[in-house]
């Protein structure tokens, strides 16, 4: 969550199953208020969050 962002990780094996319900996602997202759906095209993985500590 990024205030009224919600922006979606998952393994790189699963971005394409997101892509086919990417309209069922953003409309369920957006009921619970917020503006904003976005999906990571990096994908998460492992030690993602271990890069963006300094």
């Amino acid at each position: 969550m990024h205030e009224n962002l919600a922006r979606i990780e998952v393994i790189q094996n699963e971005l394409k199953d997101a892509l086919l319900k990417r309209e069922k996602i953003s409309r369920r997202l957006k009921s619970l208020g917020f503006d904003y759906v976005t999906l990571d095209l990096e994908a998460f993985g492992a030690g993602a969050w271990t890069n963006l500590i300094p």
